[in-house]
Protein backbone atom coordinates (compact mmCIF):
# COMPACT_ATOMS: atom_id res chain seq x y z
CA UNK A 1 0.00 0.00 0.00
CA UNK A 2 1.09 3.60 -0.59
CA UNK A 3 3.22 5.07 2.19
CA UNK A 4 2.59 8.71 3.25
CA UNK A 5 6.02 9.75 1.89
CA UNK A 6 5.15 8.40 -1.56
CA UNK A 7 2.47 11.05 -2.12
CA UNK A 8 4.62 14.06 -3.16
CA UNK A 9 6.68 11.93 -5.56
CA UNK A 10 3.56 10.43 -7.17
CA UNK A 11 2.08 13.90 -7.62
CA UNK A 12 5.31 15.03 -9.29
CA UNK A 13 5.20 12.06 -11.68
CA UNK A 14 1.52 12.63 -12.45
CA UNK A 15 2.30 16.26 -13.26
CA UNK A 16 4.97 15.20 -15.71
CA UNK A 17 2.50 12.86 -17.42
CA UNK A 18 0.01 15.73 -17.65
CA UNK A 19 2.61 18.01 -19.25
CA UNK A 20 4.12 15.33 -21.53
CA UNK A 21 7.55 15.70 -19.88
CA UNK A 22 7.96 12.30 -18.20
CA UNK A 23 11.11 10.29 -19.00
CA UNK A 24 11.20 6.57 -19.64
CA UNK A 25 12.80 5.93 -16.24
CA UNK A 26 10.13 7.98 -14.48
CA UNK A 27 7.44 6.27 -16.54
CA UNK A 28 8.69 2.87 -15.33
CA UNK A 29 8.70 4.13 -11.74
CA UNK A 30 5.11 5.38 -12.03
CA UNK A 31 4.04 2.19 -13.79
CA UNK A 32 5.18 0.08 -10.84
CA UNK A 33 3.09 2.18 -8.45
CA UNK A 34 -0.05 2.15 -10.58
CA UNK A 35 -0.04 -1.52 -11.52
CA UNK A 36 0.65 -2.82 -8.00
CA UNK A 37 -0.93 -0.29 -5.64
CA UNK A 38 -4.67 0.51 -5.86
CA UNK A 39 -4.19 3.59 -3.66
CA UNK A 40 -1.68 5.04 -6.14
CA UNK A 41 -4.13 4.41 -9.00
CA UNK A 42 -6.88 6.21 -7.07
CA UNK A 43 -4.58 9.19 -6.48
CA UNK A 44 -3.67 9.26 -10.21
CA UNK A 45 -7.34 9.24 -11.21
CA UNK A 46 -8.23 12.06 -8.84
CA UNK A 47 -5.21 14.10 -9.93
CA UNK A 48 -6.25 13.84 -13.57
CA UNK A 49 -9.88 14.57 -12.75
CA UNK A 50 -8.86 17.76 -10.89
CA UNK A 51 -6.59 18.84 -13.74
CA UNK A 52 -9.34 18.20 -16.28
CA UNK A 53 -11.83 20.28 -14.32
CA UNK A 54 -9.44 23.19 -13.89
CA UNK A 55 -8.48 23.03 -17.54
CA UNK A 56 -12.12 23.37 -18.52
CA UNK A 57 -12.43 26.45 -16.28
CA UNK A 58 -9.47 28.01 -18.07
CA UNK A 59 -10.64 26.94 -21.52
CA UNK A 60 -12.42 30.20 -22.28
CA UNK A 61 -9.18 32.17 -21.79
CA UNK A 62 -7.18 30.12 -24.31
CA UNK A 63 -9.89 29.11 -26.78
CA UNK A 64 -8.31 31.00 -29.69
CA UNK A 65 -4.91 29.40 -29.13
CA UNK A 66 -6.44 25.93 -28.84
CA UNK A 67 -8.71 26.12 -31.87
CA UNK A 68 -6.19 24.90 -34.44
CA UNK A 69 -3.88 22.73 -32.35
CA UNK A 70 -3.80 18.99 -31.87
CA UNK A 71 -3.73 16.86 -28.77
CA UNK A 72 -1.02 16.75 -26.13
CA UNK A 73 1.87 14.29 -26.34
CA UNK A 74 1.60 11.08 -24.31
CA UNK A 75 4.26 8.78 -22.82
CA UNK A 76 5.26 5.80 -24.95
CA UNK A 77 4.22 2.22 -24.16
CA UNK A 78 1.03 0.38 -23.29
CA UNK A 79 0.71 1.97 -19.88
CA UNK A 80 -0.62 5.21 -21.33
CA UNK A 81 -3.74 3.45 -22.61
CA UNK A 82 -4.19 1.72 -19.24
CA UNK A 83 -4.08 5.09 -17.51
CA UNK A 84 -6.58 6.56 -19.93
CA UNK A 85 -8.95 3.65 -19.38
CA UNK A 86 -8.66 4.05 -15.61
CA UNK A 87 -9.33 7.79 -15.72
CA UNK A 88 -12.74 9.40 -15.19
CA UNK A 89 -14.64 10.35 -18.40
CA UNK A 90 -13.76 14.04 -18.21
CA UNK A 91 -10.04 13.38 -17.99
CA UNK A 92 -10.24 11.16 -21.07
CA UNK A 93 -10.91 14.29 -23.16
CA UNK A 94 -7.16 14.89 -22.84
CA UNK A 95 -6.29 11.48 -24.25
CA UNK A 96 -2.53 11.21 -24.72
CA UNK A 97 -0.96 10.43 -28.08
CA UNK A 98 2.62 9.42 -28.97
CA UNK A 99 4.77 10.79 -31.85
CA UNK A 100 7.17 13.62 -32.55
CA UNK A 101 6.09 15.16 -35.88
CA UNK A 102 4.33 18.16 -34.35
CA UNK A 103 5.87 18.07 -30.88
CA UNK A 104 6.59 21.85 -30.93
CA UNK A 105 3.00 22.84 -31.70
CA UNK A 106 1.71 20.40 -29.12
CA UNK A 107 4.21 21.78 -26.64
CA UNK A 108 2.95 25.32 -27.33
CA UNK A 109 -0.64 24.18 -26.76
CA UNK A 110 0.37 22.40 -23.56
CA UNK A 111 2.10 25.61 -22.41
CA UNK A 112 -0.96 27.67 -23.28
CA UNK A 113 -3.25 25.37 -21.34
CA UNK A 114 -0.89 25.40 -18.40
CA UNK A 115 -0.73 29.22 -18.47
CA UNK A 116 -4.51 29.46 -18.52
CA UNK A 117 -5.39 27.11 -15.73
CA UNK A 118 -2.35 28.12 -13.70
CA UNK A 119 -3.86 31.58 -13.36
CA UNK A 120 -7.17 30.27 -12.02
CA UNK A 121 -6.23 26.95 -10.48
CA UNK A 122 -2.68 26.55 -9.16
CA UNK A 123 -3.60 27.57 -5.58
CA UNK A 124 -6.68 25.35 -5.69
CA UNK A 125 -4.96 22.22 -7.02
CA UNK A 126 -2.05 22.66 -4.60
CA UNK A 127 -4.44 22.78 -1.67
CA UNK A 128 -6.44 19.77 -2.88
CA UNK A 129 -3.38 17.62 -3.46
CA UNK A 130 -1.80 18.45 -0.11
CA UNK A 131 -5.05 17.46 1.60
CA UNK A 132 -5.16 14.31 -0.56
CA UNK A 133 -1.73 13.19 0.55
CA UNK A 134 -2.22 14.00 4.23
CA UNK A 135 -5.79 12.78 4.77
CA UNK A 136 -6.54 10.68 1.65
CA UNK A 137 -10.08 11.91 0.97
CA UNK A 138 -9.54 10.64 -2.57
CA UNK A 139 -10.68 7.24 -1.33
CA UNK A 140 -14.25 8.39 -1.81
CA UNK A 141 -15.29 4.98 -3.09
CA UNK A 142 -15.74 3.75 0.50
CA UNK A 143 -14.49 3.75 4.07
CA UNK A 144 -12.31 0.66 3.75
CA UNK A 145 -10.88 -1.62 1.06
CA UNK A 146 -10.88 -5.42 0.94
CA UNK A 147 -7.15 -6.14 0.71
CA UNK A 148 -7.16 -9.93 1.03
CA UNK A 149 -9.61 -12.79 1.53
CA UNK A 150 -9.78 -16.55 2.01
CA UNK A 151 -12.84 -18.46 0.73
CA UNK A 152 -15.18 -15.58 1.58
CA UNK A 153 -18.93 -16.00 1.20
CA UNK A 154 -21.09 -12.91 1.73
CA UNK A 155 -24.82 -13.01 2.38
CA UNK A 156 -27.35 -10.98 0.41
CA UNK A 157 -26.45 -8.95 -2.66
CA UNK A 158 -22.89 -8.29 -1.50
CA UNK A 159 -20.24 -9.85 -3.72
CA UNK A 160 -16.84 -8.43 -2.80
CA UNK A 161 -13.46 -9.12 -4.36
CA UNK A 162 -9.97 -7.91 -3.51
CA UNK A 163 -9.53 -4.11 -3.92
CA UNK A 164 -13.29 -3.50 -3.70
CA UNK A 165 -14.39 -0.69 -1.38
CA UNK A 166 -16.72 -1.15 1.60
CA UNK A 167 -19.13 1.61 2.52
CA UNK A 168 -21.31 2.53 5.49
CA UNK A 169 -23.57 -0.54 5.58
CA UNK A 170 -24.00 -3.93 7.23
CA UNK A 171 -22.06 -6.95 5.94
CA UNK A 172 -22.67 -10.63 6.71
CA UNK A 173 -19.65 -12.89 6.25
CA UNK A 174 -20.87 -16.49 6.36
CA UNK A 175 -17.68 -18.37 5.44
CA UNK A 176 -13.92 -17.75 5.36
CA UNK A 177 -12.02 -14.63 6.41
CA UNK A 178 -11.60 -11.10 5.04
CA UNK A 179 -8.87 -8.49 5.57
CA UNK A 180 -9.89 -4.83 5.37
CA UNK A 181 -7.74 -1.71 5.38
CA UNK A 182 -8.95 1.75 6.40
CA UNK A 183 -7.51 5.01 5.09
CA UNK A 184 -5.93 5.75 8.49
CA UNK A 185 -3.92 2.51 8.28
CA UNK A 186 -6.07 0.37 10.58
CA UNK A 187 -6.34 -3.24 9.43
CA UNK A 188 -9.26 -5.51 10.26
CA UNK A 189 -9.40 -9.29 9.85
CA UNK A 190 -13.02 -10.49 10.09
CA UNK A 191 -13.69 -14.21 10.37
CA UNK A 192 -16.93 -16.03 9.67
CA UNK A 193 -19.60 -16.25 10.84
CA UNK A 194 -19.74 -12.51 11.50
CA UNK A 195 -22.15 -9.62 11.09
CA UNK A 196 -20.54 -6.18 11.10
CA UNK A 197 -21.14 -2.61 10.01
CA UNK A 198 -18.55 -0.03 8.98
CA UNK A 199 -19.82 3.15 10.59
CA UNK A 200 -17.00 5.60 9.92
CA UNK A 201 -13.36 5.84 8.89
CA UNK A 202 -12.38 4.98 12.47
CA UNK A 203 -15.25 2.80 13.69
CA UNK A 204 -16.76 -0.63 13.07
CA UNK A 205 -19.74 -2.25 14.79
CA UNK A 206 -19.53 -6.00 15.43
CA UNK A 207 -23.01 -7.44 15.98
CA UNK A 208 -21.80 -11.04 16.21
CA UNK A 209 -18.68 -12.98 15.30
CA UNK A 210 -14.97 -12.32 15.71
CA UNK A 211 -12.38 -9.91 14.37
CA UNK A 212 -8.75 -8.98 14.85
CA UNK A 213 -7.82 -5.30 14.71
CA UNK A 214 -4.30 -4.01 14.06
CA UNK A 215 -3.91 -0.30 14.72
CA UNK A 216 -0.79 1.79 13.93
CA UNK A 217 -0.14 5.13 15.59
CA UNK A 218 -1.99 6.94 12.77
CA UNK A 219 -5.21 5.10 13.70
CA UNK A 220 -4.90 5.20 17.48
CA UNK A 221 -8.36 5.49 19.03
CA UNK A 222 -10.10 3.23 16.49
CA UNK A 223 -13.38 2.01 18.00
CA UNK A 224 -15.23 -1.30 17.88
CA UNK A 225 -18.87 -1.02 18.96
CA UNK A 226 -20.48 -4.20 20.34
CA UNK A 227 -23.87 -5.04 21.90
CA UNK A 228 -22.37 -4.80 25.40
CA UNK A 229 -19.89 -1.97 25.12
CA UNK A 230 -17.27 0.03 23.23
CA UNK A 231 -13.70 -1.08 22.64
CA UNK A 232 -11.06 1.56 21.91
CA UNK A 233 -7.79 0.31 20.44
CA UNK A 234 -4.92 2.37 21.83
CA UNK A 235 -2.38 0.83 19.47
CA UNK A 236 -1.21 -2.46 17.86
CA UNK A 237 -3.32 -5.66 17.94
CA UNK A 238 -6.51 -6.82 19.69
CA UNK A 239 -9.23 -9.42 19.16
CA UNK A 240 -12.96 -8.88 19.76
CA UNK A 241 -15.48 -11.73 19.95
CA UNK A 242 -19.30 -11.45 20.23
CA UNK A 243 -21.20 -14.70 20.72
CA UNK A 244 -24.84 -15.44 20.04
CA UNK A 245 -25.92 -14.44 23.54
CA UNK A 246 -24.27 -11.00 23.34
CA UNK A 247 -21.34 -12.01 25.50
CA UNK A 248 -18.40 -9.87 24.38
CA UNK A 249 -14.75 -10.71 24.89
CA UNK A 250 -11.87 -8.29 24.32
CA UNK A 251 -8.39 -9.84 24.01
CA UNK A 252 -5.24 -7.70 23.82
CA UNK A 253 -2.25 -9.32 22.11
CA UNK A 254 0.00 -6.29 21.68
CA UNK A 255 -0.22 -2.73 23.00
CA UNK A 256 -3.28 -1.47 24.91
CA UNK A 257 -7.04 -1.23 24.61
CA UNK A 258 -9.83 0.33 26.64
CA UNK A 259 -13.25 -1.29 27.14
CA UNK A 260 -16.36 0.58 28.29
CA UNK A 261 -19.70 -0.98 29.20
CA UNK A 262 -22.89 0.50 27.78
CA UNK A 263 -24.57 -0.17 31.14
CA UNK A 264 -22.07 2.02 32.98
CA UNK A 265 -19.32 1.23 35.43
CA UNK A 266 -15.60 1.85 35.23
CA UNK A 267 -13.67 1.57 32.01
CA UNK A 268 -10.93 -1.05 31.88
CA UNK A 269 -7.51 -0.43 30.32
CA UNK A 270 -6.03 -3.71 29.12
CA UNK A 271 -2.39 -4.51 28.51
CA UNK A 272 -0.93 -7.21 26.27
CA UNK A 273 -1.94 -10.67 27.51
CA UNK A 274 -5.06 -9.37 29.28
CA UNK A 275 -8.72 -9.76 28.34
CA UNK A 276 -12.21 -9.05 29.67
CA UNK A 277 -15.68 -10.51 29.19
CA UNK A 278 -18.83 -8.39 29.41
CA UNK A 279 -22.56 -8.68 28.78
CA UNK A 280 -25.31 -6.26 27.85
CA UNK A 281 -26.59 -5.85 31.42
CA UNK A 282 -23.21 -5.97 33.15
CA UNK A 283 -21.82 -3.08 35.15
CA UNK A 284 -18.59 -4.95 35.98
CA UNK A 285 -16.20 -6.49 33.48
CA UNK A 286 -14.84 -9.98 34.16
CA UNK A 287 -11.08 -10.34 33.79
CA UNK A 288 -9.99 -13.35 31.73
CA UNK A 289 -6.79 -14.44 29.97
CA UNK A 290 -6.18 -13.38 26.38
CA UNK A 291 -6.43 -16.32 23.96
CA UNK A 292 -5.03 -16.12 20.43
CA UNK A 293 -6.60 -19.47 19.47
CA UNK A 294 -10.01 -17.92 18.69
CA UNK A 295 -8.56 -15.37 16.26
CA UNK A 296 -6.86 -15.76 12.91
CA UNK A 297 -3.67 -13.72 12.64
CA UNK A 298 -3.45 -13.22 8.85
CA UNK A 299 -5.15 -14.49 5.70
CA UNK A 300 -1.81 -15.63 4.27
CA UNK A 301 -1.61 -18.21 7.09
CA UNK A 302 -4.94 -19.85 6.17
CA UNK A 303 -4.12 -21.53 2.87
CA UNK A 304 -3.56 -24.93 4.52
CA UNK A 305 -7.26 -25.05 5.42
CA UNK A 306 -9.54 -27.22 3.26
CA UNK A 307 -11.56 -25.85 0.36
CA UNK A 308 -15.28 -26.21 1.12
CA UNK A 309 -18.23 -26.55 -1.25
CA UNK A 310 -22.00 -26.88 -0.83
CA UNK A 311 -23.91 -26.56 2.43
CA UNK A 312 -20.85 -26.02 4.58
CA UNK A 313 -19.11 -22.98 5.97
CA UNK A 314 -15.42 -22.64 6.76
CA UNK A 315 -14.43 -21.28 10.17
CA UNK A 316 -10.78 -20.28 10.17
CA UNK A 317 -10.45 -20.63 13.97
CA UNK A 318 -12.24 -22.70 16.62
CA UNK A 319 -15.50 -21.16 17.89
CA UNK A 320 -16.02 -20.23 21.53
CA UNK A 321 -18.87 -22.75 21.77
CA UNK A 322 -20.57 -25.44 19.71
CA UNK A 323 -23.30 -26.19 22.23
CA UNK A 324 -26.81 -26.10 20.82
CA UNK A 325 -28.03 -23.72 23.53
CA UNK A 326 -25.22 -21.18 23.29
CA UNK A 327 -23.25 -21.08 20.08
CA UNK A 328 -22.65 -18.68 17.24
CA UNK A 329 -23.17 -21.68 14.93
CA UNK A 330 -26.74 -22.50 15.97
CA UNK A 331 -28.74 -20.58 13.36
CA UNK A 332 -26.61 -21.15 10.29
CA UNK A 333 -28.76 -23.97 8.91
CA UNK A 334 -25.60 -25.31 7.27
CA UNK A 335 -22.73 -27.45 8.43
CA UNK A 336 -19.55 -25.82 9.72
CA UNK A 337 -15.97 -27.04 9.51
CA UNK A 338 -13.32 -25.72 11.87
CA UNK A 339 -9.78 -26.68 13.02
CA UNK A 340 -9.43 -28.12 16.52
CA UNK A 341 -5.88 -29.22 17.45
CA UNK A 342 -2.92 -29.42 15.09
CA UNK A 343 0.14 -31.69 15.23
CA UNK A 344 -1.22 -34.31 17.64
CA UNK A 345 1.09 -37.36 17.88
CA UNK A 346 -0.66 -40.62 18.73
CA UNK A 347 0.88 -42.44 21.69
CA UNK A 348 -1.15 -45.58 21.01
CA UNK A 349 -3.27 -46.95 18.14
CA UNK A 350 -6.53 -45.09 17.54
CA UNK A 351 -9.73 -46.83 16.42
CA UNK A 352 -11.62 -44.90 13.74
CA UNK A 353 -14.58 -45.38 11.40
CA UNK A 354 -12.99 -45.07 7.98
CA UNK A 355 -9.47 -44.82 6.56
CA UNK A 356 -9.81 -45.91 2.92
CA UNK A 357 -12.13 -44.94 0.03
CA UNK A 358 -14.78 -47.52 -0.80
CA UNK A 359 -14.56 -49.22 2.59
CA UNK A 360 -17.81 -50.59 3.99
CA UNK A 361 -18.56 -48.97 7.33
CA UNK A 362 -21.48 -47.80 9.43
CA UNK A 363 -21.38 -44.71 11.60
CA UNK A 364 -20.84 -46.96 14.60
CA UNK A 365 -17.82 -48.77 13.08
CA UNK A 366 -14.74 -48.51 15.25
CA UNK A 367 -12.47 -51.40 14.36
CA UNK A 368 -10.02 -49.73 11.95
CA UNK A 369 -6.83 -48.53 13.60
CA UNK A 370 -4.40 -45.70 12.92
CA UNK A 371 -1.02 -46.77 14.17
CA UNK A 372 0.77 -45.12 17.10
CA UNK A 373 3.28 -42.45 16.11
CA UNK A 374 1.10 -40.83 13.44
CA UNK A 375 1.05 -37.01 13.62
CA UNK A 376 -2.41 -35.63 12.85
CA UNK A 377 -4.36 -32.40 12.43
CA UNK A 378 -7.96 -32.61 13.60
CA UNK A 379 -11.00 -30.83 12.12
CA UNK A 380 -14.61 -31.02 13.29
CA UNK A 381 -17.71 -30.91 11.08
CA UNK A 382 -20.76 -29.69 13.00
CA UNK A 383 -24.44 -29.24 12.11
CA UNK A 384 -27.04 -27.91 14.57
CA UNK A 385 -30.80 -27.41 14.28
CA UNK A 386 -31.64 -23.67 13.98
CA UNK A 387 -33.82 -22.27 16.76
CA UNK A 388 -36.76 -21.56 14.49
CA UNK A 389 -36.95 -25.24 13.53
CA UNK A 390 -36.81 -26.75 17.01
CA UNK A 391 -39.92 -28.62 18.16
CA UNK A 392 -41.16 -28.78 14.59
CA UNK A 393 -41.55 -31.55 12.04
CA UNK A 394 -39.02 -29.81 9.77
CA UNK A 395 -35.76 -31.42 8.77
CA UNK A 396 -32.41 -29.84 7.99
CA UNK A 397 -30.29 -31.47 5.29
CA UNK A 398 -26.73 -30.36 4.54
CA UNK A 399 -24.88 -31.74 1.53
CA UNK A 400 -21.42 -30.77 0.38
CA UNK A 401 -17.75 -31.61 0.33
CA UNK A 402 -14.35 -30.36 1.44
CA UNK A 403 -10.90 -30.99 0.00
CA UNK A 404 -7.55 -31.00 1.79
CA UNK A 405 -4.10 -30.50 0.28
CA UNK A 406 -2.91 -33.50 2.32
CA UNK A 407 -4.38 -37.02 2.64
CA UNK A 408 -7.24 -37.74 5.03
CA UNK A 409 -5.90 -40.38 7.44
CA UNK A 410 -9.15 -41.25 9.18
CA UNK A 411 -12.76 -40.28 9.92
CA UNK A 412 -14.31 -40.70 13.35
CA UNK A 413 -18.13 -40.81 13.63
CA UNK A 414 -18.61 -42.44 17.06
CA UNK A 415 -18.43 -41.22 20.66
CA UNK A 416 -17.03 -37.70 20.24
CA UNK A 417 -16.44 -37.31 23.98
CA UNK A 418 -14.08 -40.25 23.90
CA UNK A 419 -11.69 -38.26 21.72
CA UNK A 420 -11.89 -34.95 23.57
CA UNK A 421 -8.68 -35.48 25.48
CA UNK A 422 -6.83 -36.06 22.22
CA UNK A 423 -8.27 -33.58 19.77
CA UNK A 424 -10.69 -31.07 21.29
CA UNK A 425 -9.71 -27.46 21.75
CA UNK A 426 -9.66 -27.10 25.57
CA UNK A 427 -11.11 -23.58 25.37
CA UNK A 428 -14.16 -24.47 23.24
CA UNK A 429 -17.46 -25.42 24.91
CA UNK A 430 -18.63 -28.70 23.34
CA UNK A 431 -22.02 -30.49 23.35
CA UNK A 432 -22.79 -33.01 26.07
CA UNK A 433 -23.91 -35.69 23.61
CA UNK A 434 -22.50 -39.16 24.11
CA UNK A 435 -23.09 -39.82 20.41
CA UNK A 436 -22.35 -37.89 17.24
CA UNK A 437 -25.98 -37.79 16.14
CA UNK A 438 -25.08 -39.59 12.89
CA UNK A 439 -27.33 -42.46 11.78
CA UNK A 440 -27.17 -44.91 8.90
CA UNK A 441 -30.94 -44.74 8.47
CA UNK A 442 -34.14 -43.59 10.21
CA UNK A 443 -36.90 -46.16 10.52
CA UNK A 444 -35.12 -48.33 7.96
CA UNK A 445 -35.06 -45.53 5.38
CA UNK A 446 -31.44 -44.89 4.35
CA UNK A 447 -32.48 -41.73 2.47
CA UNK A 448 -33.15 -40.10 5.83
CA UNK A 449 -29.78 -41.18 7.21
CA UNK A 450 -26.31 -39.64 7.11
CA UNK A 451 -23.59 -40.63 4.67
CA UNK A 452 -19.88 -39.96 4.08
CA UNK A 453 -17.77 -40.87 1.06
CA UNK A 454 -13.98 -40.57 0.72
CA UNK A 455 -12.45 -39.85 -2.71
CA UNK A 456 -9.94 -42.19 -4.37
CA UNK A 457 -7.03 -39.85 -3.58
CA UNK A 458 -8.21 -39.55 0.06
CA UNK A 459 -8.25 -35.75 -0.11
CA UNK A 460 -11.97 -35.02 -0.58
CA UNK A 461 -14.83 -36.04 1.69
CA UNK A 462 -18.41 -35.77 0.41
CA UNK A 463 -21.14 -35.75 3.06
CA UNK A 464 -24.89 -35.73 3.56
CA UNK A 465 -26.12 -34.85 7.06
CA UNK A 466 -29.70 -34.89 8.30
CA UNK A 467 -31.10 -33.47 11.54
CA UNK A 468 -34.70 -33.14 12.66
CA UNK A 469 -36.48 -30.45 14.68
CA UNK A 470 -38.21 -32.94 16.96
CA UNK A 471 -34.91 -34.46 17.99
CA UNK A 472 -33.58 -31.02 18.88
CA UNK A 473 -36.39 -30.62 21.40
CA UNK A 474 -34.73 -33.08 23.78
CA UNK A 475 -32.66 -31.99 26.72
CA UNK A 476 -29.51 -33.15 24.97
CA UNK A 477 -27.55 -30.83 22.72
CA UNK A 478 -28.67 -32.68 19.59
CA UNK A 479 -26.33 -32.16 16.63
CA UNK A 480 -24.68 -34.07 13.80
CA UNK A 481 -20.91 -33.98 14.09
CA UNK A 482 -17.80 -35.97 13.23
CA UNK A 483 -14.03 -35.54 13.15
CA UNK A 484 -11.65 -35.66 10.21
CA UNK A 485 -8.00 -36.54 10.83
CA UNK A 486 -5.45 -35.28 8.29
CA UNK A 487 -1.71 -35.92 7.99
CA UNK A 488 0.04 -33.04 9.69
CA UNK A 489 2.54 -30.93 7.76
Amino acid sequence: MMAPNDGPRLIELCGKVRDGLISREELTELEQHLLHDPEAMLLYRHFMAICSGLEQLAGAKVADEMASTDLVCEPDGDLGEQWVNQSPPKSRSRKLRSGSGRGWSRGRRSWAISRGWAIVGIPMIAMLLVVSVMFRPWRDEGLAILTNEHQCEWEGDVQLKVNDALSDQQYVLSSGAAELRFANGAELLVQAPSVFTIGAADKVTLQTGALTLTVPETARGFRVETPAGTVIDLGTRIGVLVDDEDRVEVHVFEGQAESRLHAGGDAEVLEAGQAVAMRLTDTVQERIVAQQVFFAEAVKQLHSLPVVSGDIELLVAPPRSVRRTRSELVDLGRASLFPELMGVKLKEPLLVTMTEPGSVATVETRDIAIEAGAVLDCYMVHLAVPRKQRNTAEQVVAEGSFTFARPIVGIVTHEPNRLHELFSNPLTDYPNDRRTGLEDDIGGNSKLGDSLALSADRRTLTFRLHVHGRQAASEEDFVDQFRVLVASQ
